[in-house]
Order: structure tokens, then sequence, then C-alpha cells
């Protein structure tokens, strides 16, 4: 580079100057610039070749921020990928009983009975429990949300005492026995039906639930007497749920 090419350079970067620069500035900014032999490479191969004690402020102002960004990418895929894997099936049966949280126990052990009879591999298909409340007018009374999963097919067999039962039928979210099992279905468990109040029936066309007393895995598992059982919304899940009801062996 020619003197006439210096003078040239350092009047075009004067005038592109808000400061003004002496002459002896411009030659320093010049002289950099042809000296800095990192301006045409990779910021990975000028931190290699970097001297030790400047790579770490190389780095940070380089590297470190797409570092974090990228981990927290991963991290976020990661935690799809698990949360996908782990996440429960949802239920092929559930099972839910009224004023009887004191039971849960044998409310398991039915349920892992069944599934095995079923020849289930994840027992999380199959829900059996008494935990909800409708007859206490307080915070604990879960009537909405028992209106909610019946409304969507989450509840698809009931269970409860004569007072429980009675109120799940007059509010509308007990199905006829016969809308299930058919016919002679529902035959094979006359000496159990029970109406819409819980009371003993020979009227098939009165039938709503079923009378617990008479089922033998029920009895055999610690669970009360005078508990009735009738089916809720079981669009999606009639066969299991004829087979829970088979696998209660009520006579």
């Amino acid at each position: 580079m020619t003197a006439d090419d210096d003078q040239a350079r350092n009047e075009r970067l004067s005038r592109n100057s808000n400061v003004a620069l002496t002459p002896e500035q411009l030659d320093a900014v010049a002289a950099l610039a042809k000296n800095n032999r990192y301006a045409k490479q990779s910021s990975w191969k000028t931190l290699k070749e970097l001297p030790l004690k400047q790579r770490m402020s190389f780095f940070v102002e380089h590297f470190l921020a797409a570092i974090i960004a990228i981990a927290i990418a991963l991290a976020l895929i990661i935690a799809f990928i698990v949360s996908y894997v782990t996440k429960a099936p949802d239920p092929e049966l559930t099972v839910q009983g009224f004023d009887m949280s004191n039971y849960s126990g044998q409310f398991d052990t039915l349920r892992n009975e069944f599934v095995s009879s079923q020849g289930l591999k994840d027992k999380r298909l199959v829900d059996v429990a008494g935990d909800m409340d409708i007859l206490t007018n307080a915070s604990s009374d879960d009537s909405a949300k028992v209106l909610a999963m019946v409304s969507a097919g989450q509840i698809n067999v009931v269970f409860g005492n004569k007072a429980n039962f009675a109120s799940l039928n007059k509010r509308g979210l007990v199905s006829s026995v016969k809308s299930v099992l058919g016919k002679t279905g529902m035959e094979k468990y006359a000496s159990a039906w029970v109406d819409a109040k819980g009371e003993h029936t020979t009227d098939a066309s009165k039938v709503v639930g079923l009378d617990l007393s008479h089922a033998r895995k029920w009895k055999s598992a610690g669970l009360p007497d005078n508990i009735y059982i009738g089916f809720s919304n079981v669009e999606k899940t009639k066969t299991y749920a004829r087979h829970f009801i088979a696998f209660l062996d009520i006579r």
C-alpha cells in the first residue's frame, strides 16, 4: 500500500467520523485494521488462537449467550419428552363412589384384582375411588365436578349409599342398567335390582342399579352392605363396565 493510499484512507475515515481524529490517531486506526489477523476468521478459531488470559472474556462475549439459549431449548425439549412419556393414560373405566373415603385401601385392592382379571398391563387404565361428596353444603361438595366429569364421560360407574344413589338419580346422572347390560344381561342380576330410590324392585322397567350386598367380590374385599351401584356415562366404555359388574360376582 503506497503513501497516497494511506492518505486517501485517512481522509475517508476523517470524513465518516463524528469526532475529528488527529493524523497520528488515524495512523493508529489504520495500523490496527491492517494488523488484525483475526478479522476474517471464525470466532471459534479465534478463541483457540487467543492467548489463554484473553480466552474467557472472548468466550463470554461471543459464545455464552448462544450456549445459554441452546441449553434452555434442550431443557424444554427434554421436559416435554419426559412429560409425554410419563403421562398417565386416560382410564378405560372410572368407577366413582361417594362418601366412602375411608375405604381407599379396599378400592385399590378391588381395582388391582379387576385389572389383573382383564389382562391389562397398566393399572392406571382403571380407576376405582370413593372420595367424592355430593350431599354436603360446604366447600367439600363435589357436585359441580361430578356433573362436569359425567358429561365428559370421565365417570362411567357410580356407587354410594341409598341417599347418595337417590341423589345421583334425581340429578339425571345414572343411566338404566338395561341400556348397558341389555335385557338378557340385566336379568342375570334380578336378585339385586333396585330402583331410583335404592329400593328393591322386581319391575324390569324401573331398574337403575344393583345392590352390592349381593356382590361376593365386593363383600370379600371388606366393603359394606347397603351400597348401590349404577351406570353413568358409558358410551365409550360399555365393555369394561359390563366386565366390572361380572367381576363383582353379583348373585
